[in-house]
Order: structure tokens, then sequence, then C-alpha cells
């Protein structure tokens, strides 16, 4: 007789844990800042040094192509999210993020969309075995939610979006709608931590803020799993 399969909600920790862990973190963090706060000058003269890009019109040109590259070869864009906010601020940073992002999912897309390989079909089917088939059944809505949290990573889901044949006219809005939330609670989470860092004045209220946007999109994540392995 075998023995059932222990469900993945099962070994996933409860929201409260998640919460629980990420103040311990965060005041761990704190801590360590007012304890030591000399620890940080090299970083803060990075930070500084990052944002004194923000001046230069090449910027936001090598912002777009790199975004573009990381998407295409399948390279995590999260190192581009931390320097987008060190360089604009969560505002224009999220804004620059949007874009980027934006811009970047449509060569992935399109190339998967008209000469997907089965390489490449197999990838998806491995990482994701059940999105494919929801993105096909849901279209507009599955990507939806899909980038509203992803918990399908970016550069996946562009191609995974392209194999499935979602329709341009969803794709695109469907994308920039559902990016919106998780970008700019990303910049607002680094920029907090930076500004932190810079200026103590504002350190507890910001890194607050920021872990209790992280602490909601880790509840809301577990609510998208659940729907999309129905």
């Amino acid at each position: 007789m075998t023995t059932p399969r222990s469900s993945d909600p099962a070994r996933t920790p409860p929201p409260v844990i998640r919460l629980l862990l990420l103040g311990i973190a965060l005041a761990c963090a704190s801590v360590l800042f007012f304890a030591q706060p000399e620890r940080w000058t090299d970083l803060s003269r990075g930070i500084e040094a990052a944002r004194s890009l923000q001046g230069h019109w090449w910027a936001p040109v090598a912002y777009l192509a790199l975004y573009a590259l990381f998407s295409l070869l399948l390279l995590p864009p999260i190192l581009l999210s931390i320097a987008g906010a060190l360089i604009w601020g969560w505002v224009g940073g999220g804004l620059m993020e949007l874009l980027a992002a934006t811009v970047g999912s449509v060569a992935p897309y399109a190339i998967a969309r008209l000469s997907a390989g089965s390489w490449l079909a197999g990838l998806i089917e491995r990482r994701s075995p059940a999105i494919g088939a929801k993105l096909r059944e849901e279209g507009f809505m599955a990507l939806l939610l899909l980038r509203l949290v992803p918990v399908v990573p970016y550069v996946i889901l562009n191609y995974a979006a392209g194999i499935a044949s979602i329709r341009p006219r969803h794709y695109l809005p469907a994308t920039v709608l559902g990016m919106i939330p998780s970008i700019f609670v990303f910049t607002y989470f680094v920029d907090a931590i930076a500004a932190g860092i810079i200026s103590v004045e504002h350190a507890f209220g910001r890194i607050l803020v920021a872990g209790g946007l992280v602490a909601i999109f880790a509840v809301a994540t577990r609510i998208v799993v659940r729907r999309v392995r129905r």
C-alpha cells in the first residue's frame, strides 16, 4: 500500500510564521545598524554613487538593454530591480523597471509564440506543470494573477505565455497591470532600506511599512498558489 503524499500547503509555513520570521529579520537588521552604524559607511557611499547615475542620459538606455537581455537569457532580473530603486528611487525606479520589464517581455513572448522549441516547452513543463494549462484555459485572468503575485518567475512566464498562445491584446495589458504592485512594493522596500542606511531618522518607519507590504504579498502568494493548483 502506498502512503499518501503530503500536500504542498502542508509543507509551507503558515502566514503567521512568515510574518514572525520577517519581523525577527527586520529587528535584527535594525539592531545591527543602530549598534554599529560605522559598518555601513562603504555601503552608504555605494548607494550615493548609484544615485549619481540618474543624471546621465545613457543610464535609462543601458537599463532597458540589460533588462531585455536578462529576459531573453532567462536570467533573474533582481539585481536590475535593486539597481533601479537605488538609482531613481522607489517611484522613478518603479516606473523605469515597469517600462523595462514590459519591453523586455515582448521578445521572449514573440519567440515562444512564433517558434517555441521543444526544449523550451519542456523546461516550462518541468518547472511549472500546471501553468501552461491554466494559461491556455483562462488566458488574460490567469496571466494577470500570475503577474500580480509572481509565484512563477518573470523570465519563465514571458516564454510560458507565448507557448500558451495568449493573444497580444491580452498579454500586454495583463503584463503591465499585473506587474505594477510587485514592482513598486519591491522598489519601495529597497529604497526604504537605502534611506535607512543613509538617513537614520526615517529608518524605522519606512522599513516597517516595507515589511508590512512584503507580508501582504506573502499571504497573497499563498492564495494565488492554491487557486492555480485547483
